[in-house]
């Protein structure tokens, strides 16, 4: 438990809705790089808006706040194996979201 709180005092948590902006395509040097970047955080937050909230959750609590599914599943109150489950679905639902929105604006 003292690990889990040292853990936690370094890792710095930031809410999901602010993780798009660490990526700036305007300070990438190349304009056409850019302009890519752009277009696949929108397209990522978008696939991730259209997610259920349990699912926005568990994606905030995994990469947002760097928690593994141990510390997941105490937050959520689930199983374990629940969450490595939820959260495989998850990244293969977004996946696919993500795939059929790039297909849709090309």
């Amino acid at each position: 438990m003292v690990d889990f709180y040292r853990r936690g005092s370094r890792a710095q948590a930031i809410p999901l809705e602010h993780a798009w902006n660490l990526a700036d395509p305007e300070t990438a040097h190349d304009p056409e790089q850019a302009l890519v970047q752009s277009e696949t955080l929108d397209q990522l937050r978008t696939a991730v808006e259209h997610l259920p909230a349990p699912q926005r959750e568990l994606l905030h609590l995994r990469f947002a706040e760097g928690l593994r599914c141990p510390q997941i599943a105490t937050r959520m109150g689930k199983r374990e194996g629940a969450v490595r489950i939820m959260l495989v679905r998850t990244l293969k639902t977004l996946r696919g979201m993500y795939h059929a929105n790039r297909e849709e604006h090309r």
